[in-house]
């Protein structure tokens, strides 16, 4: 069985055996995806539960914006620099890097997939620094939502026109699709509430009152008519003289029956009913549903609808501004768009996915005791804490959640090609040396990250 094993090894054999094993060892870990990541369970880790340090304040928030919108707009500018510098020389696209890694680093080898995860780190780093100015003050500022809107498509499109890409790659498709929905969720569930919510309400009460008065209308106009049509009728006609209605076996009268035989009544016809027998009604089919505006209509009224009541209130019309037309137009087109982004992020990024390629995360959430409403608890760059799946996006909230669950999904899926985030960020040109970002577990009740050198914006990433 092991013949081979024991006959003598050349001096190329051996040397090609040592050049393979060498081979080997250069590469990194599989990453998550692959098939021999598939065959490994995954781990039944209990995430470390943190004290609990209730609602910051709101300047810790505006900190928080601070912090991750410079950081989006680092990485931003690395991934696109990281991007260009993959291309051939020959493209037209090519621009090289003026300081490139060394050769032989994971991140020379590995330039593509990491200018993915920078272009996708950057996008976490936007959109939960515009959320954490808006949860803060339980609003939203549609305005500064759509300023992100185009470097999404752009990521996007990134990480779309990678064709050979693994499951566990595709799930970051599904996280950026993921981000788009619940962004559209919040803007639909707070145009509702701050704005179409009252505006309805003022047009629906017109509405009702314009619907009453056509109703009043038509009981007007059927008495009217009842009263016009007893008048119509006229004197009544004279009665009959009493020659005419004389018997007619009177002294006057001729005889019928000169033989005063008893007449033969039998060969009369039967006198003929006036009034037919009536005949039993055909099936109509199922009734008519009520149309939409039925609730709409007076309680007295809608316990026995009237086809002129209904007709009467169809042709009520209420006049609405601008405005209201704008925002109900796009809410149309919102709902239209997160329901599509919706379904896209549902076939890659799921709990399965996430248990098979995101072992790590998926245990952080399973295994939490973070409620819903807690979105503000677990830090940003905590790889170990409690985390918890975003829910329904139909709440208006859950965003918080998405940013922290593709944090440790960028952090888990990076390990194996090295990535290091903002430390190895292509820099800027005349920029300073970069700080270290690495994540402090240590916790108080309220900490506060250090603030950043930037002047705040709300402008969104440029």
């Amino acid at each position: 069985m092991y013949i081979w094993a024991t006959q003598p090894w050349s001096c190329p054999q051996r040397n090609l055996l040592f050049s393979l094993r060498g081979r080997l060892a250069d590469l990194p870990p599989p990453p998550r995806g692959s098939a021999a990541d598939c065959a490994l369970p995954p781990p039944n880790a209990v995430p470390v539960r943190r004290p609990k340090r209730g609602r910051p304040p709101t300047s810790y928030f505006d900190r928080l914006h601070d912090k991750y919108y410079h950081a989006g707009r680092l990485l931003k500018y690395s991934g696109d620099a990281r991007f260009w510098s993959t291309y051939p020389p020959t493209h037209k696209e090519y621009r090289p890097l003026a300081d490139p890694p060394p050769v032989n680093s994971l991140y020379h080898k590995h330039g593509g997939i990491i200018a993915r995860l920078e272009l996708v780190d950057a996008l976490v780093c936007f959109t939960y620094s515009i959320w954490t100015r808006d949860y803060c003050r339980k609003t939203c500022t549609k305005e500064t939502w759509t300023t992100i809107a185009a470097f999404l498509t752009w990521c996007k499109s990134k990480w779309l026109a990678q064709d050979a890409i693994n499951e566990a790659e595709k799930a970051f498709i599904g996280l950026i699709f993921m981000i788009e929905a619940f962004i559209d969720g919040r803007k639909m569930f707070y145009t509702v509430r701050q704005e179409l919510d009252q505006e309805m309400d003022k047009v629906t009460e017109q509405a009702k009152a314009k619907i009453e008065t056509a109703i009043q209308e038509v009981d007007q106009n059927s008495n009217n008519t009842g009263l016009l049509g007893n008048k119509s009728q006229g004197t009544p006609p004279m009665l009959p003289s009493p020659a005419s209605i004389a018997p007619t076996n009177s002294a006057n009268s001729t005889p019928t029956n000169p033989h005063g035989s008893t007449p033969n009544t039998a060969a009369r016809p039967p006198a003929t009913s006036q009034n037919p027998p009536p005949q039993q009604s055909r099936p109509q089919g199922p009734p008519k549903p009520n149309p939409p505006f039925f609730p709409l209509m007076p309680q007295k009224v809608r316990d026995n609808p009237a086809a002129s009541y209904i007709e009467a209130a169809s042709k009520v019309t209420e006049p609405i501004d601008v405005n209201l037309i704008y925002n109900l137009k796009d809410l149309i087109a919102t709902f239209r768009s997160g329901a599509i982004s919706m379904s896209e992020a549902q076939q890659t990024l799921n709990l399965a996915a996430l248990a098979r390629h995101f072992p790590t995360t998926f245990s952080r959430m399973v295994n939490s005791t973070l409620s819903p409403t807690e979105e503000h608890e677990p830090d940003f760059e905590d790889e170990e804490g409690e985390l918890f799946w975003p829910g329904q996006l139909i709440t208006g909230e859950g965003l918080g959640w998405v940013c922290l669950m593709g944090k440790a999904m960028i952090k888990e899926f990076g390990k194996a090609y090295g990535y290091k985030g903002l430390d190895g960020v292509v820099p800027k040109p005349n920029d300073a040396p970069k700080p270290s970002h690495r994540y402090h577990p240590q916790r108080t009740t309220h900490p506060h990250p250090q603030a950043v050198s930037h002047s705040p914006s709300t402008s969104g990433p440029r």
